[in-house]
């Protein structure tokens, strides 16, 4: 999942660009500039994920890193 792809099921979950927003203190306008750019702030990334379940990592893989494979060393 890319994360343009991370922030429009973002979207769904949370019933709309507005209420998502709601979760992190941001307006609506916000939540669409980062669903065209594909680039969350990263101090919101944990309440978008905790929002809708959706790991950290497929909103911002260049701050949150991939969680590990089973068998793979941390």
């Amino acid at each position: 999942m890319t994360p343009i792809e991370a922030m429009d099921k973002a979207v769904k979950i949370a019933g709309g660009q507005k209420p998502l927003g709601e979760s992190c203190n941001r307006p609506q306008q916000t939540i669409s500039d980062w669903c065209r750019s594909g680039k969350p702030d990263a101090a919101c990334v944990m309440a978008l994920s905790n929002r809708t379940g959706i790991d950290p990592h497929w909103f911002r893989p260049d701050v949150f890193p991939a969680p590990a494979k089973a068998g793979e060393a941390a």
